[in-house]
């Protein structure tokens, strides 16, 4: 349900008309951000976790003000050691995302809007959670502020939501979902 929800999503943000004014021309965008955040699963029987980590992107901007991107993130995550919630465990992993990303503003604009979704496979050391499996699916979608630094480089700080779940492939599927902030920066090339 929640993969047909981000499907949708993303077919709509792509599929709307093509802004009157004037877009970029293609160019190759790379990114580099940290992301950290914390889970909010009210009422789980797993507990709390946290994660936190760099994010690698390279992507196309498109006419229309559009990004496609993979994104590369790998990630410590700090989780019960038990599905109960008892003890903790840092267990390292990584999730390759497609991106893809919806800028609201003009090219002569100073601060650029943005909403993205995107996902991909997640792959851990240990189950995440502890009840879970190693290998799972990596959802997230977010949105931010873009601000010019310089030539080609822009500020960035955003939220994504995160959300990490084996997709019923494992003999439990237990899933974190994350609110997560991202800051960094892009370098927009020719």
């Amino acid at each position: 349900m929640r993969g047909g929800i981000l499907v949708g999503t993303a077919l709509l943000l792509f599929a709307a008309p093509l802004p009157a004014e004037e877009s970029p021309s293609p160019r190759l965008v790379l990114s580099f951000l940290g992301v950290a955040g914390q889970s909010f699963t009210l009422g789980a029987d797993h507990g709390f976790a946290e994660l936190g980590g760099p994010v690698i992107e390279a992507g196309r901007l498109l006419p229309g003000w559009r990004v496609i991107a993979l994104d590369l993130c790998p990630m410590l995550i700090s989780q019960p050691l038990t599905n109960s919630g008892a003890g903790r465990r840092s267990v390292y992993a990584v999730s390759l995302s497609l991106l893809l990303r919806q800028y609201f503003a003009s090219a002569g604009s100073h601060v650029h809007p943005f909403v993205e979704i995107g996902g991909g496979p997640f792959d851990a050391l240990h189950r995440v959670p502890a009840a879970g499996s190693r290998l799972n699916f990596f959802g997230q979608a977010g949105l931010g502020l873009e601000v010019p630094l310089g030539p080609g480089w822009r500020g960035v700080a955003g939220y994504r939501f995160i959300h990490v779940s084996n997709g019923g492939f494992g003999p439990h599927n237990p899933s974190w979902n994350f609110n997560a902030l991202a800051l960094g920066g892009r370098l927009l090339l020719p």
